[in-house]
């Protein structure tokens, strides 16, 4: 059986959109009576609660929206009325007294102020010349000796795919021209399309498995909803100069440090919890900052 690594993503689903039908609508009301945002911070208001400038650019980015486009400002000031509205009757029905809706609420508030603290701890400075080029000595993998991988790629749903019967299909090949008769056969949607990357703009894990590995060899990925499939058809030497390596150098580097700093301040803060568990295999082994290089 030829080499394959096989990535399981996991992702967090948050709505683009709470509004029924979606957000496609701008209130008439609102649009014949618009606020001067150049004057106030506020761009709109719905009963008493005011949506500000800030709140909106913060909306634009839970949403995975892009600023400059002349929708987006109208699609999420419209997603924080309907959350507002949805809210405001969840609490007329007192749903939020509900344990469920306490439990979720507190969790959030929780979340979203460790991930601002996290951001705050996690700030690491930059790193000067001589460190990024001691970093560039140390990992000629990702610089003096770096690869540039040339792909065949597929995706495919992965719902009801069953991947352990059907990696032979690729995995034993060096195309995959058994797979996609096998999916053709079974009436089974498919892209197929070319790729180049260079070996650095993997995750670590993939990025150490691919120094392994030779053309006709599979990097699987995972996901909730697709799966993808690149087969490794040319391996090229793509060595990085100074200049050209020290953007990536000076980002993993920062990474690496990010990852040392929060490493240390959840080791301190542990370190004065009181902390028990009561069911064997729930303490999770410590991370090293390797394992993110």
């Amino acid at each position: 059986m030829r080499g394959t690594v096989n990535i399981y993503l996991m992702f967090c689903l948050i709505p683009a959109a709470m509004a029924l039908g979606g957000v496609s609508y701008i209130d008439a009301k609102a649009a014949a009576n618009p606020v001067s945002s150049g004057k106030t911070q506020v761009m709109a208001r719905i009963d008493q609660r005011e949506i500000t400038i800030s709140e909106v650019e913060q909306e634009m980015q839970r949403l995975g929206l892009n600023p400059t486009q002349p929708e987006s400002k109208a699609i999420a000031v419209n997603a924080i009325m309907d959350r507002y509205l949805f809210a405001k009757d969840a609490r007329r029905a007192k749903i939020d007294k509900r344990p469920e809706a306490m439990w979720r609420m507190e969790a959030a508030r929780e979340q979203a102020l460790a991930e601002i603290y996290v951001n705050i701890v996690s700030q690491a400075p930059e790193p000067t010349r001589a460190e990024l080029e001691i970093y560039m000595q140390e990992h000629p993998d990702l610089f003096k000796k770096a690869k540039r991988y040339g792909f065949s790629v597929i995706e495919t749903a992965a719902d009801g795919l069953d991947l352990d019967a059907i990696t032979p299909l690729f995995d034993e090949t060096k195309d995959f021209k058994d797979f996609e008769a096998w999916l053709k056969e079974h009436n089974i949607r498919y892209t197929l399309s070319p790729a180049t990357r260079d070996g650095a703009s993997f995750p670590a894990p993939i990025r150490k498995r691919l120094g392994e590995y030779g053309p006709g060899d599979n990097v699987v990925l995972q996901g909730d909803n697709v799966v993808t499939i690149m087969k490794i058809i040319t391996i090229e030497d793509a060595p990085l100069s100074f200049n050209e390596g020290a953007p990536l150098a000076r980002t993993l580097i920062r990474q690496q440090r990010a990852q040392e700093r929060l490493g240390a301040k959840r080791d301190a803060l542990r370190e004065n919890a009181t902390i028990d568990y009561f069911r064997d295999g729930l303490a999770l082994p410590q991370s090293t900052p390797e394992e993110t290089r």
